[in-house]
């Protein structure tokens, strides 16, 4: 028997079941360009549509224009990405990665994405691992990175997984973790850039390092970020010995060095943690008790407080042991429910006897609690089953898809509310965005095979 427990990432924009099925809007106006390692071809394909994708995101990269997006659907890309144009404004040029999309330097290209003096560039939803140099190297302004992961990237002394060089301004790193490496975030000489909710863990040197050598004001923000395990200073800030407004605070540290400043003059250090982050085992997902919920600076956007760290609460339900707050499809907690049974390891499967049953996760509401990322269905088989039995997560009772339903809104919501509609989300496809409420709905079916 197959049985599910489900895990979800929680940070700004999107949903995904098992890494494949990403929630979030579509950019307006511009071309969408497609980009599919497996199935794509540069030569003959127009690009155009997922059913005729390119293969490489160069390839891609150098018919995009302002306003246009470069889509790339899940696979290992294996190719340094030098982004040959701006956006603008009103109309940036977007790369991002639908599902599990990985940049392999493979420790023989220097970069993934390389920025020289470009502008107006947003890259988010990409895993990059096993580059020589910065995974991201940005020498322009008003470009954003979020939502990317980067391991073993930039391990060579002096080299950073993400580099913003002299004079990159009005840039935004956020929502991305980085592991081993030998510094995490780099930023030299930049004015006005925002570091915010990232986690920076297992590096050999800084977690996040400022570096300041000339003599203009320097408007930085750095907030909310989770560093750890480094091997020197969680966060440096040095030579910024004029009126900087350099504002480092509410991030947590959970090393021995925490951080240092060195020649700095009219800036904001405080409400600083050095605290255990309680993560959910093998993960940087925080789990429901720890202290970095909430804990960081107010986010303008929402007036709430922000949770610190690039994922927030790691479990949809506040408690993986006993799915709290989930319903049964008669409105029943899962505890006391006739369909579903609990084991003691939080295991959730079909009472015996009963071949589906519909549960049903609380009505998350994202800019308090926790905003949905990702969901992540795992199962394993159940030794007492008859041979060849398993249960599966199968909403349509057709295929061997695991589809999920969700349903969304910008208004509040009860879990056993007739609105808003339920949607169908099936891997590998591009839905609609996520408002401030969310609810997650799971169909268990024996499928007697």
């Amino acid at each position: 028997m197959h049985t599910p427990s489900l895990f979800a990432r929680m940070t700004k924009g999107l949903v995904a079941l098992g890494t494949m099925i990403w929630i979030t809007g579509y950019a307006t106006g511009g071309t969408v360009y497609y980009v599919d390692v497996n199935d794509g071809n540069d030569e003959v394909n127009t690009g155009t549509s997922q059913s005729d994708p390119f293969q490489t995101i160069v390839h891609a990269s150098n018919q995009a224009v302002p306003g246009d997006t470069v889509r790339v659907n899940h696979g290992v890309y294996k190719e340094r990405i030098d982004i040959p144009s701006s956006g603008s404004p009103d109309s940036p040029i977007t790369y991002e990665g639908v599902g599990d999309v990985v940049i392999d330097g493979e420790n023989l290209r220097s970069y993934g994405f390389f920025v020289n003096t470009h502008q107006w560039i947003t890259i988010r939803n990409f895993a990059m691992r096993d580059t020589r140099s910065h995974a991201v190297y940005v020498h322009g302004d008003n470009n954003t990175i979020s939502n990317c992961e980067f391991i073993n990237c930039g391990t060579t002394d002096s080299t950073y997984a993400v580099y913003l060089n002299s004079d990159a301004d009005f840039c935004t790193v956020s929502y991305s973790v980085f592991q081993n490496a030998a510094y995490g975030l780099g930023i030299n000489q930049g004015s006005r850039n925002v570091i915010n909710r990232n986690t920076v863990a297992g590096v050999t040197q800084n977690g996040i390092y400022y570096q300041n050598n000339g003599s203009t004001t320097r408007q930085t923000i750095i907030t909310n970020n989770l560093v750890t395990g480094c091997g020197a200073e969680g966060i440096q800030v040095d030579n910024v010995n004029f009126t900087s407004d350099i504002v480092v605070r509410n991030n947590v540290f959970g090393n021995g060095n925490n951080w240092r400043i060195n020649n700095s003059n009219s800036s904001s250090f405080g409400d600083n943690l050095n605290v255990d982050p309680l993560f959910e085992p093998g993960t940087f997902f925080l789990s429901a008790s720890s202290p970095l919920i909430e804990a960081g600076a107010v986010d303008e956007s929402t007036g709430q407080l922000s949770t610190i760290g690039a994922y927030g609460v790691g479990n949809i339900s506040s408690n993986n042991t006993t799915w709290n707050g989930w319903i049964d499809e008669i409105d029943r907690p899962l505890t006391i429910s006739t369909f579903v049974e609990i084991d003691v390891a939080g295991k959730i499967r079909l009472e015996p006897g009963v071949n589906v049953a519909t549960i049903r996760s609380p009505v998350i509401f994202s800019t308090t609690q926790a905003v949905v990322r990702s969901v992540r269905l795992d199962a394993e088989q159940a030794p007492f089953l008859p041979t060849g039995e398993k249960q599966v997560i199968d909403y349509d009772n057709t295929t061997d898809e695991p589809e999920i339903r969700y349903r969304t809104s910008d208004d509040s919501f009860t879990e056993s509310s007739p609105t808003p509609i339920w949607v169908v989300a099936h891997p590998n496809e591009r839905l609609n965005g996520v408002g401030n409420y969310l609810q997650v709905e799971l169909v268990l079916r024996n499928d007697g095979k």
